[in-house]
């Protein structure tokens, strides 16, 4: 039983030790603007990723504070312009808001501050507001986030003294479900425990 006890221990440290990662993906097309890397009609696309374990910063029980960086911003973040890649800010950060309150809109927010690109490191930014309130449902990393249910969708960014205002016109958010390990996992405590089960029937008279 302490075997099991301690492959349990060490399979709950590493589940929460890994987390899983949310992706957040969307694209749009260039409104207003512009300069050396796009212009207005231009389309821009970005992905990021990061874990659904982060903290709420925010003591607000309406107002979610979000922060990934280092480690927590996975390598293959990234913004477009015309399919070409801009920036990676895998070594850097980006902010998160969630906002649901009593009164107002809803909002969910992205503020990325990238790696060094053309022209510098660089700020984008995702805006999405409901001011029907009915979008989001709690401060917390939302579980779906369905681009119809925001009337405003924007995105922007600003680098090496140019600023690119946009409209997103799509947008993929995904939540994973307990990946394949976790259930390898479970199934080699299973066998374990079986194991064990049978030995000590073998043994008692």
């Amino acid at each position: 039983m302490k075997k099991i006890a301690i492959l349990s221990t060490l399979t709950y440290t590493i589940l929460t030790m890994s987390g899983s990662a949310i992706t957040l993906a969307y694209q749009g097309v260039i409104t207003s603007g512009g300069g050396p890397l796009g212009t207005t009609g231009d389309s821009f696309s970005v992905i990021m990723n990061f874990p659904s374990s982060l903290a709420d910063t925010s003591p607000s029980l309406t107002y979610g504070s979000y922060r990934a960086f280092g480690a927590q911003v996975s390598s293959d973040t990234q913004y477009e312009i015309n399919g070409n890649i801009l920036f990676v800010p895998a070594t850097n950060y980006f902010d998160i808001f969630v906002s649901n309150p009593t009164s107002g809109s809803d909002r969910f927010e992205v503020e990325a501050f990238t790696g060094t690109g053309p022209g510098g490191s660089a700020f984008f930014n995702l805006f999405l507001v409901d001011p029907t309130r009915t979008a989001l449902t709690g401060d917390g990393l939302p579980t779906s986030l369905q681009l119809p249910d925001f009337a405003t969708k924007g995105s922007n960014l600003f680098v090496g003294g140019s600023s690119y205002f946009g409209t997103v016109t799509s947008l993929t958010y995904v939540v994973p479900e307990p990946t394949a390990s976790v259930f390898i996992l479970l199934s080699v405590l299973l066998v374990i425990s079986n194991r064990q089960r049978t030995s000590r029937d073998m043994t008692t008279p």
